[in-house]
């Protein structure tokens, strides 16, 4: 039997309705028992048993190992069987206690390292189990890294292309491998000597060879496979070339009810979206484009394509190279596909705009990032006008129907609060703002600032209030989408 915790915050107006949704999915699926409260009290006891099961099984077991593999949520439970068939049949128990929601796996192995034959017992059901991970399309480590338990399991994820990649972080700013050697790579050695070589590889490792060279469509150039183009329903992940427009994007998952709600085009392609810049408005919510992008199959200068990430939505398996070669300028190559992180559509897309002051609207925004609401909202930007003193205030979200007016009800208020004037509330749009010509990143607090100043009747800018980024189009070429004669219709 499976305790399944789950928690939904926001807004109490909504959050009620939510929670019931959740309750009645549960109880359909054959729950023996369903309970929630908003009581903190009753929550802090609901959450008991998660928070207390580390320390329960070091009372019940002389010694644990805890796993940490991240799966695609459609194999949790052949992963979970196979965690259960692999210790019965070593006669350990293990106990799963772990993240449903994002396929993070935490099986715990007990054993009595004072047994003979128990401590390689345990290591040889984590060879396999990693290697089963690996194969369903998962990684290593989803949030406790690998340290030295997993570095002789890396080349399942790494191979020498990646690897050299991965090895050139450490060596940029620890080039003889002093601090932590032997973590992460078991060929990070320290030779002691300024002249030694720092990287324990072979001298084949360090010289690139045309013979590695293949077809985008099988295998990369360290042997390991690239990442297939694919659409998973169950995931809400998809794999599809650099290339894909926004509108080709749309007929993959629309369907099936999914939504990728960073585009900023419908016309060009995702990758000359993410090298325009690293955020959408989109970006309040579900965090920058990077955040989005679980794994790449990327072409290096002289040819050779590797796979940078995988298929999953949460990794620590390695090095984050996504930002640093995204946004490179190609000197260090160039996307060929992109795995995806996909998102519910929830019914209907709505657009709310107001107008003011920019003071008044600096006020609301201030609110609104203030409160649980922020976290149900897709977009919070403001569109200054030229010179500064007046502005438009661009809210928008994702919800089911019947949800809708609560809404519109709360941001009416909140506008009405500060003096804004309501213009109009857009149903079933999606805001693209087209590509901006330029981005400046600051800090939400100071992000007003900056952009007063950079304020000009050359430019419109777009204020992304949450990440506190500005995005400039130039005036007389591509606008920002201020009201219907930019906004597409889906």
């Amino acid at each position: 039997a499976f305790l399944i915790v789950t928690e939904i915050d926001g807004p109490a107006v909504l959050v009620d309705a939510r929670a019931k949704a959740v309750a009645d999915v549960l109880n359909s699926s054959g729950a023996m028992d369903v309970q929630y409260s908003d009581d903190d009290g009753v929550r802090r006891g609901l959450w008991k048993a998660r928070k207390v099961a580390g320390g329960l099984m070091g009372q019940i077991s002389p010694d644990f190992l805890v796993q940490d593999a991240v799966i695609p949520k459609r194999a949790l439970a052949e992963v979970l069987q196979l965690v259960y068939d692999e210790a019965d049949a070593a006669g350990l128990p293990a106990v799963n206690v772990f993240h449903a929601g994002d396929g993070n796996l935490h099986p715990n192995f007990l054993f009595d390292s004072g047994k003979p034959g128990e401590i390689e017992k345990v290591e040889a059901i984590s060879k396999r189990l990693m290697q089963r991970v690996v194969e369903v399309g998962g990684t290593l480590s989803g949030e406790h890294g690998i340290g030295n338990d997993k570095t002789a399991y890396m080349p399942m994820v790494f191979g020498q292309d990646t690897l050299r990649l991965q090895l050139a972080v450490p060596k940029i700013f620890n080039p003889h491998h002093q601090l932590n050697p032997l973590k992460v790579f078991s060929n990070r050695r320290f030779e002691g000597s300024v002249h030694g070589r720092a990287y324990g590889g072979s001298e084949s490792d360090n010289h690139h060879s045309n013979d590695h060279r293949v077809s985008p469509s099988s295998k990369s150039g360290t042997g390991l496979p690239l990442l297939p183009h694919y659409f998973d329903e169950v995931d809400g992940t998809c794999c599809v070339p650099a290339t894909t427009t926004g509108s080709e994007l749309r007929t993959v998952y629309v369907p099936y009810a999914f939504r990728f709600p960073l585009l900023l085009n419908e016309h060009t392609s995702l990758a000359e979206q993410v090298a325009s810049t690293g955020f959408s408005p989109a970006s309040s919510r579900f965090g920058p484009w990077c955040d989005n992008i679980m794994g790449m199959n990327w072409r290096l200068p002289e040819g050779r394509i590797v796979r940078i990430g995988e298929r999953v939505v949460k990794s620590t398996t390695g090095y984050d190279l996504f930002r640093f070669l995204l946004h490179t300028d190609g000197r260090f190559g160039t996307p060929l596909d992109f795995a995806l992180r996909l998102r519910p559509d929830c019914g209907v897309r709505q657009a709310f705009v107001a107008d003011g002051v920019m003071s008044r609207i600096q006020e609301t925004v201030r609110e609104i990032l203030g409160v649980s609401w922020m976290h149900w909202l897709d977009s919070i930007d403001v569109l200054p006008s030229p010179g500064f003193r007046q502005g438009r205030l661009r809210v928008t979200f994702n919800c089911p129907a019947e949800e809708c007016a609560v809404y519109e009800s709360w941001l009416n208020q909140v506008c009405g609060r500060h003096q804004l004037t309501v213009m109009k509330t857009l149903a079933g749009v999606s805001i693209h703002d087209g590509l901006p010509d330029f981005v400046v990143k600051t800090s939400p607090e100071s992000v007003f600032e900056l952009a007063g100043r950079l304020s000009t009747e050359h430019y419109s800018l777009v204020i992304l209030a949450y990440n506190g980024v500005i995005h400039g189009y130039q005036t007389g070429g591509r606008k920002p989408a201020e009201c219907s004669s930019k906004i597409v219709r889906m």
